[in-house]
């Protein structure tokens, strides 16, 4: 498996986890499960992780000049998740603040989309050979 095809994978893991998040806060009583909210950050913080160690090795791929670019991008979108996460720790999620919770977490996932879909056309475009090599 390649670097690229491991990072898919890992994103899309990634973004497998993201809509199990989008599911709870849909069709939990918040102050019910907050165990399934932690594990379930627990889990994309790993895939971010993991994502960002290929990323490092697709910065050092001979012929392939967008690992930076990938970097950027990832790195600009695990702020974004940080920053939902501290403005919304766990014991802060209620039922009373669930339709501002839903506002941040749809924020993040929005983003999450667009950057799946702009990283699934980037490996597309290398795979077919129109992106620039070294």
């Amino acid at each position: 498996m390649t670097a690229i095809e491991a990072l898919l994978r890992e994103a899309d893991a990634l973004e497998r986890t993201s809509r199990a998040m989008q599911s709870w806060a849909a069709h939990t009583r918040f102050d019910e499960d907050r165990r399934t909210l932690v594990a379930l950050r627990r889990e994309l913080s790993d895939h971010v992780g993991q994502m960002i160690r290929i990323t490092a090795d697709l910065t050092d791929m001979p012929g392939f000049d967008n690992g930076p670019m990938i970097r950027d991008r990832l790195s600009a979108l695990r702020s974004r998740l940080a920053l939902h996460q501290a403005e919304w720790p766990t014991v802060a999620v209620q039922a009373d603040t669930a339709a501002a919770y839903n506002v941040s977490a749809n924020d993040v996932q929005q983003r999450l989309e667009e950057f799946m879909a702009w990283l699934r056309l980037l490996a597309a475009d290398h795979e077919s050979g129109r992106l620039q090599r070294k």
